[in-house]
């Protein structure tokens, strides 16, 4: 996991704007909840890879 200066996770952020899919390689499933619900949130807006355009 990245962490960018100002504390924020990079994968969070990718998720987030849609750059990035939630993928999970045992045993690391720390955040797997978390990053679905970011996830799901990009894929109802429509957000980056998720967008219909």
């Amino acid at each position: 996991m990245l962490i960018l200066q100002d504390g924020r996770m990079i994968n969070e952020e990718l998720i987030k704007e849609g750059l990035a899919k939630v993928i999970v390689y045992e045993p690391n499933k720390k955040y797997l909840n978390h990053y679905k619900e970011l996830e799901d949130i990009a894929v109802t807006k429509e957000i980056g890879m998720w967008s219909n355009k």
